[in-house]
């Protein structure tokens, strides 16, 4: 009886400690399911993490592509161009596409084709005469870039150049021609401002090159326009030579994307 009534005794002395025991366990647990990591590492976590720094809008560079499309006026002083001019100024309709082989800032080297087409015409002694030159080049541009929005560079031109001239003779029943192919090379300093900074990816620039042209003399030698069978029939008329050479200046109006 003693040693019974001593173990129920042992026994409810020990029921605080237990519940106590409890109540510790299932408040860590709870604190565990609200904070989603155990007790043990909660100081660990509590720690402040650092922000990640925001992303930085990516700088706008320069456009790789960019179509122009101007004016071209040369001086050319040559003499065989006075039959069909009043002055040494012959204006040309002038369009270029080009290509930057890399975006940014520096040294950026560009390629593409050009087109210049014009011409002039004149009267002397009631004869009309006509002079039609256009030229196709492959452009070679490097630019340097000092930043976003303008460039100056160097362009070399090399390409084919057609002449045509044409005379007609109110005299004589047809008209006389003479045309060719002939190489051409154009050297000149280029610049280019974009005119509305920071408004997108396409951009709208204004383009301006001077230098020189070359292209070698060629006789002009007009033979009247008739049918094969008749063309003996007729003599040719000589204009001399013409060598459309001379300084120019270029301006132009370009779009990039």
């Amino acid at each position: 009886m003693t040693r019974g009534r001593a173990k129920r005794r042992a026994s409810l002395a020990a029921l605080p400690i237990t519940g106590a025991v409890a109540i510790a366990c299932w408040c860590a647990d709870a604190r565990a399911d609200e904070t989603g990591a155990p007790l043990a590492n909660i100081s660990r976590s509590s720690s402040p993490t650092p922000a990640s720094e925001p992303d930085r809008p990516p700088a706008r560079s320069l456009e790789r592509w960019q179509a122009a499309m101007g004016v071209r006026t040369s001086v050319v002083r040559d003499p065989g161009l006075d039959p069909f001019s009043t002055g040494d100024a012959l204006a040309q309709f002038s369009v270029a596409v080009l290509h930057t082989l890399r975006a940014g800032e520096g040294f950026v080297p560009a390629l593409g084709l050009a087109a210049d087409v014009g011409g002039s015409s004149a009267s002397a002694r009631g004869a009309g005469a006509e002079l039609s030159l256009w030229r196709l080049a492959l452009v070679f541009e490097p630019r340097f870039v000092p930043t976003s929005g303008f460039y100056v560079g160097a362009r070399i031109a090399p390409g084919l150049l057609h002449a045509s001239a044409t005379l007609r003779d109110p005299s004589t029943p047809v008209a006389l021609a003479s045309s060719y192919w002939t190489s051409s090379l154009d050297a000149s300093l280029a610049a280019g401002a974009r005119l509305n900074p920071g408004m997108g990816s396409i951009g709208l620039w204004l383009l301006g090159d001077a230098g020189y042209g070359w292209a070698p003399r060629r006789d002009l030698t007009l033979v009247p326009q008739l049918p094969a069978r008749d063309a003996s029939k007729a003599g040719a008329t000589e204009l001399g030579s013409l060598s459309p050479r001379g300084i120019f200046g270029r301006v132009s109006l370009a779009v990039s994307y």
